[in-house]
């Protein structure tokens, strides 16, 4: 891990102090021409330490996601699909044509007895696969897999969530700020990566970033029409999506 700036410049300085011929250099003043040169040297060791952990990092990604069978390596095969196309006895395909790479958002996880691969296409909303490719992209990944490997592929619908929410609001219109509260849901669900968990208080934390919301407070958060109990949920689908003029929403205004 990269050092700071002063720390390197304290290990030179006490390196110097350690060396007797250096003992002249005692000048006081920050402008002093040795100290200038500690302190670009420092600079400079400092920025080159950052590119080697910016370097190591890249090479221990890299590293991880061509071990073989690991999770990664998995979410890279999936995404690596190209619907339509057959593979090689190398099960590989002879030509690489991103234009059929249709899966954009993919998700594995280790159920202790399988694998759950949870797939979408498209981006923004995106979708599940139609009955073709998904039966295309089964067949390929039962070609790819580790053989013995169980998965379970999961392709569905976004989960729709419901709010029964009250709003704080002050020194703005009223309207406005279920408007607000509105755009701040819709902007923390497509914050959620993938498969990731809706968080009830990261919720709240994004509505209270909009102008004139004091707080939200939450009665009831349904997914699909199940209650998010424990404050946090994570969606079978791996994604959500949120109507906000669904009138199954609820919105208690209260100015304070």
């Amino acid at each position: 891990m990269a050092r700071t700036i002063q720390q390197i410049e304290d290990e030179i300085m006490q390196a110097k102090n350690n060396e007797a011929s250096l003992a002249q250099l005692n000048s006081v003043s920050q402008t002093a021409i040795w100290r200038l040169w500690v302190r670009l040297t420092a600079f400079v060791m400092h920025v080159f330490e950052q590119l080697f952990d910016a370097f190591r990092f890249e090479i221990d990604e890299r590293i991880e996601k061509n071990r073989v069978g690991t999770l990664s390596w998995y979410v890279d095969k999936v995404k690596a699909f190209q619907n339509g196309d057959p593979l090689n006895s190398a099960g590989e395909y002879d030509t690489i044509n991103p234009d059929k790479q249709i899966i954009t958002r993919a998700s594995v996880r280790d159920a202790g007895s399988l694998l759950n691969v949870k797939i979408a296409k498209g981006d923004d909303p995106p979708a599940p696969l139609n009955a073709t490719e998904l039966t295309n992209f089964i067949t390929y990944l039962n070609k790819v897999k580790f053989a013995g490997v169980a998965v379970n592929v999961i392709s569905l619908p976004a989960n729709a969530v419901l709010v029964d929410i009250e709003i704080l609001y002050s020194q703005v219109a009223e309207e406005d700020a279920k408007n607000s509260v509105k755009q701040a849901i819709g902007d923390y669900i497509k914050s959620i990566a993938f498969d990731g968990e809706f968080v009830i208080n990261n919720l709240i934390a994004f509505c209270r970033t909009k102008a004139g919301i004091v707080d939200v407070l939450v009665n009831n958060i349904t997914v699909d029409s199940v209650a998010i109990t424990g404050g946090r949920y994570t969606a079978p689908s791996g994604y959500y999506s949120f109507d906000a003029e669904n009138v199954s929403n609820n919105y208690i205004m209260t100015q304070v």
